[in-house]
This record gives C-alpha cells, sequence and structure tokens, in this order.
C-alpha cells in the first residue's frame, strides 16, 4: 500500500473525529444565586452556584466561573473563581452602595466542556421607617379610629417619602385578639390610611 495514501487516511481520520470530539464536547450546566433575595445599601453580597455536566450532572471541579455584577451601565464587580470538588463557585463578597436591581451574569469555561452562561439579579431596597399614628388620644364606644401610616425611605442625607410600599396592617385588643386586618399602599406622600369602629 502507497505509504503515503495512509498517512492521509490516517490524517483525515484524525481531524474528522477531532473534530467531532470537540463538537460534541459535554455541554457546562451553570447555576447561580445570592446569600439573600433583598439588600439594603451597605450590605455585603456573595453570588454562588454550582457548576455541572449538563448531560449527567456530575459537578465539574476546576472550571473557571467569570463572574460580573452590574448596576444600569456601571460594572460593580468582576470576579474569576474556580470550582472546588463539588462543583461550587463562590464570589468574594462586595458591598453594594446604594438602592436598585442589580443584574449577575456568570459565564463558565472548561478545558472538555462546551462553555455556558447564566444570568439573574438581586434588589437592593433602601432602608424604611415606618411611624403610625391615630387621629385622637382617647376613644369610645362605636367611635371611629383612624390611623395614618407614614413610610420614608432612609438615605445618607435623611428620609424621603416611600410610595408604593405595601404594607399589612393589624388592629388588636390589649388581650392580643385582631379585631381587623387590612393591607394598604402608600400613596405619593408616603401616606396610608386604615379606619376601624371600636366595638363594646
Amino acid at each position: 500500500m502507497n505509504i503515503t495514501y495512509v498517512m492521509l487516511v490516517l490524517f483525515a481520520f484524525f481531524v474528522f473525529f477531532g473534530s467531532a470530539g470537540s463538537a460534541y464536547a459535554a455541554v457546562l450546566d451553570v447555576s447561580v444565586g445570592t446569600d439573600s433575595v433583598i439588600y439594603k445599601p451597605g450590605d455585603n453580597v456573595i453570588v454562588s452556584g454550582v457548576l455541572r455536566n449538563a448531560a449527567t450532572r456530575q459537578p465539574i471541579q476546576g472550571a473557571t466561573a467569570v463572574i460580573a455584577v452590574r448596576k444600569g451601565g456601571s460594572t460593580v464587580t468582576s470576579q474569576s473563581k474556580s470550582s472546588d470538588i463539588d462543583g461550587k463557585y463562590e464570589s468574594d463578597p462586595f458591598i453594594v452602595s446604594s438602592a436598585g436591581t442589580y443584574s449577575v451574569s456568570v459565564t463558565a469555561t472548561h478545558p472538555s466542556h462546551t462553555s455556558n452562561s447564566v444570568v439573574g439579579s438581586f434588589t437592593v431596597e433602601s432602608e424604611k421607617r415606618y411611624t403610625l399614628t391615630t387621629d385622637r388620644y382617647t376613644y369610645s364606644v362605636n367611635d371611629t379610629v383612624t390611623t395614618i401610616l407614614l413610610v420614608e425611605s432612609v438615605t445618607a442625607t435623611g428620609t424621603t417619602p416611600a410610595s408604593s410600599v405595601t404594607v399589612p396592617v393589624k388592629f388588636k385588643l390589649i388581650n392580643g385578639t385582631v379585631v381587623k386586618k387590612q393591607t394598604v399602599t402608600t400613596n405619593s406622600n408616603g401616606l396610608a390610611t386604615v379606619s376601624y369602629q371600636v366595638q363594646d
């Protein structure tokens, strides 16, 4: 047999199966989460997840996870972490300085797997201050008690009215009996009212 022909056949075999092997490489399955659902300004956040073989569901050790956290068009943090024996990766803690929605993207790569990405988000809410007052100091039977709820967002420079905040309100007797329950939503001035008629 011609030696050149044999070498060409072997070369074609290598190219075919080499390219097929890479084309059918296992895909990485990427999960992402944070250590809480809601944060307030000044909190530390940790992003973590698990990298697995999408077909076998086995954890992948030594994969690289590039973690990017953004708010609007600004990058809050960008970190590269390796997965451990359980496939887990975890970011260093980072501080969120302002309220709003933050996006999280994780891109995972591994030499023997097809890379993959996942996106998520978390919310930072400003601290709230709740003040409840009544329209009078004393009441008699059959009087109507009107309560005024003020909700404010606490900022570095003071407070501002918090609109569209939903708050559950309960009226209780001294013995703990609940006589009325109602959910209210604050208006543009951060206010909501609830009324209750005093019973005998």
